[in-house]
């Protein structure tokens, strides 16, 4: 088979690992990306595109296991996990629960919004540098409430964001409907989002992958890893696969869910977990949102673009290889109909579902492992993988040519998980 030699190896090629592509070419290095697929068709390819500083406060919150075990076995809740013997799924519930609490709270908000709001800056000088055609919006999210204690909700998003300095505010029902006539008059208020912005995802990964080709990234697609070979001193030479073999000096595992599969050979133990999400794309509905909503109870995302619209969220804990259950699609439709005139485009919606790298603590695997100095992880986004995607690849490749950081990496290390390093 065919021996091939880049500065850098690439493993996965969705919007997180086109990203490290990108700025590491851009640091004058030569760039091979591999895929177990096609480029772009996982998680990038049917989420609701949001690129938004608005999801800084994490999911492991005080009170979150109290709603997570309201939910938990009811098949149509935002949350929802299929009764099923895993240990690693019940050892990463055990940590999730563990990050619960006030003070960790604070600390993992901190990176997380100083990794979201990087991303959103670079994200937008990105498409307008390379001329992408994603549908790119810097309209702003509104989060939009039902209920007393969905008011509530929101109220207590606004504060935790504003103290990290990220915009935000409430508006009533009255104010909503205003800037949002498609509402329905049951919206009693909710938050906005000025920061927050939308493009279409699988755009954006095709747009950036033409992009690449077109500098000089080389790509391989329906790729599947066989073995790694360490040189004497420990650093990782290549990887061997049924596409051939690849030789580099940096190694960046960016395959999203897929990542300990990825990297099993290395029998590290990697605490990422499978959260299936779901998503319907119709046309453009009558009338349609003028910008992207989040309705509050049900966590359902509705996304307007100009070429369709998309409804889209819930979790659900199936594993990595689960079929798809049809009533979450249908909990889509009734999840966003109390807060819209009209929920959904006419016409057959095109059904989605994808696999989103869940880490315990809400935060992202980006840096090296103690014991393989050049391999870099770039995964464990959680729900905001297009969120986070161009913070990421500009970190991977200031971490890995030794540059000044933009942000602190430290939060993000992976040596805080011990499974990460084995012995």
């Amino acid at each position: 088979m065919a021996r091939n030699k880049t500065d850098v190896v690439i493993l996965g090629a969705g919007a997180v690992g086109l990203s490290c592509a990108y700025f590491l070419h851009r640091a004058g290095l030569s760039v091979q990306l591999l895929d177990s697929g096609k480029a772009g068709q996982g998680a990038s390819l049917g989420n609701c595109g949001l690129i938004t500083p608005g999801h800084a406060p994490p999911v492991c919150s005080p009170g979150a296991m109290k709603k997570a075990l309201k939910w938990l076995f009811k098949d149509t809740a935002p949350l929802h996990v299929r009764p099923r013997l895993d240990p690693a799924l019940a050892g990463w519930m055990l940590q999730f629960a563990r990050n619960c609490d006030a003070k960790e709270t604070s600390r993992i908000m901190a990176a997380k919004a100083a990794l979201l709001t990087s991303s959103r800056d670079l994200t937008q000088k990105l498409i307008e540098k390379e001329k992408l055609d994603c549908e790119f919006s810097d309209t702003g999210l509104m989060s939009v409430c039902l209920t007393d204690q969905g008011l509530q909700d929101a109220e207590e998003v606004v504060a935790l964001l504003q103290s990290v300095g990220i915009d935000a505010s409430l508006v009533d029902g009255d104010q909503a409907r205003e800037a949002e006539p498609a509402l329905s008059s049951d919206v009693i208020g909710g938050a906005w989002f000025p920061q927050d912005a939308t493009l279409r995802p699988d755009r954006f990964t095709s747009e950036l992958n033409w992009a690449l080709h077109n500098k000089g990234v080389a790509l391989q697609e329906d790729c599947q890893i066989k073995a790694f070979n360490f040189g004497p001193s420990g650093r990782l030479e290549s990887v061997f696969t049924d596409r051939g073999t690849y030789e580099s000096e940096i190694f960046i595992a960016a395959a999203g869910v897929w990542t300990p599969r990825a990297l099993e050979k290395l029998k590290m133990k990697i605490p990422i977990q499978a959260g299936m999400g779901y998503s319907l794309t119709t046309k453009r509905p009558e009338p349609c949102p003028a910008f992207p909503l989040l309705m509050q109870e049900t966590h359902v995302v509705a996304t307007p673009w100009a070429s369709g619209y998309r409804l889209g969220g819930t979790m659900e804990f199936a594993g990595i290889d689960a079929s798809p259950n049809p009533k979450r699609f249908l909990a889509l439709i009734e999840g966003a109909r109390d807060y819209l005139i009209e929920p959904l485009g006419k016409g057959q919606p095109e059904k989605w579902h994808g696999y989103r790298p869940m880490t315990p603590d809400d935060l992202p695997l980006i840096g090296t492992p103690a014991h393989i100095e050049n391999l870099c992880f770039a995964a464990g986004h959680n729900m905001l993988g297009m969120s986070m995607a161009v913070g990421t690849g500009r970190l991977v490749a200031e971490m890995m040519t030794g540059r000044q950081t933009h942000i602190d990496p430290a939060p993000y290390s992976p040596g805080r998980f011990k499974g990460i390093n084995p012995g």
